[in-house]
């Protein structure tokens, strides 16, 4: 998901309609920028578009992340039996494993919709 902010160039302000900022949440960038700006002229005005996360997507990636450097440690496990290696490694663990029960908490939390 992005969003997508009116900026006005003059001001470096985000454009306003009766003090509300003009700010849209959308996944099609393209489309919505150019429904922004139309009828504007473009030297007066541009789309800033910032991305972000929903809390189910960051503890994916971040799941995605700490099972990558999980795996990686656990390789180099094979050679390096010290005991901060080894901490590093549970600590990693434990991470992944916190952030998996949020996970499936959040997910059994959403409305099941019924066809």
């Amino acid at each position: 998901m992005y969003r997508i902010t009116l900026i006005e160039n003059k001001t470096n302000q985000p454009y306003e309609i009766d003090g509300h900022k003009v700010i849209i949440i959308s996944d099609n960038i393209d489309y919505t920028s150019s429904m922004l700006l139309r009828n504007r002229d473009p030297r007066n005005y541009r789309v800033e578009v910032e991305e972000f996360m929903t809390r189910k997507e960051w503890l994916i990636k971040r799941h995605r992340e700490l099972d990558a450097q999980v795996t990686q440690l656990e390789y180099e496990r094979l050679t390096n039996r010290s005991a901060e290696h080894k901490a590093l490694l549970t600590y990693l663990k434990k991470q992944r494993l916190a952030l998996k029960t949020e996970l499936l908490d959040l997910e059994a939390s959403e409305p099941v919709s019924v066809n």
